[in-house]
């Protein structure tokens, strides 16, 4: 299927000007919906990924915990998860 689709955009063997036309239109319009499909593949890969843990709530949650024991803010805060 791949190989058709190529020999179809990259063909430049045609018998007459009007023809050469008509090809170019369909190699412009196959090539858009290419380009298109593919973005529409990379946008829904980077929306699929999964959180990072400290974006969660539960993360954040628990980095607040330990940066105040760290930084001396309060010696015993509350456990909040």
């Amino acid at each position: 299927m791949l190989i058709r689709l190529a020999k179809i955009l990259f063909d430049t063997d045609s018998g007459s000007i009007a023809a050469i036309g008509s090809i170019n239109k369909s190699k412009t319009q196959a090539m858009k919906k290419i380009i298109l499909i593919g973005l529409a593949v990379v946008m829904f890969a980077a929306c699929a990924s999964p959180k990072a843990y400290y974006e969660t709530k539960e993360g954040k949650r628990k980095q607040k915990y330990y940066n105040d024991i760290q930084f001396g803010k309060n010696a015993h805060p509350k456990r909040k998860f």
